[in-house]
C-alpha cells in the first residue's frame, strides 16, 4: 500500500470540497483559480486528487 498517496489525495480532495482557507487561499491555488476560475480550479484539483488516488491503488496491487 501507499499510505502517502492516499493521504495526499484525500488532502487534495477534502481541501477542495470544503474550501479550507489554508488550502484554497494559498498562493499556488490562488494562481490556478485566476487561470481557470473557481469551478475550473475545483475540477483541476479533483482530477489531481483522483489521479494520485489511482496511482496509490495501482502501487498497492503490485
Amino acid at each position: 500500500m501507499c499510505p502517502l498517496c492516499y493521504l495526499l489525495s484525500l488532502l487534495m480532495i477534502i481541501g477542495t470540497y470544503l474550501k479550507i482557507d489554508a488550502f484554497w487561499n494559498s498562493e499556488q491555488v490562488h494562481q490556478v483559480r485566476r487561470w481557470f476560475g473557481d469551478r475550473g480550479a475545483s475540477i483541476f484539483y479533483y482530477a489531481i486528487g483522483g489521479s494520485i488516488m489511482a496511482f496509490g491503488l495501482f502501487l498497492s496491487t503490485q
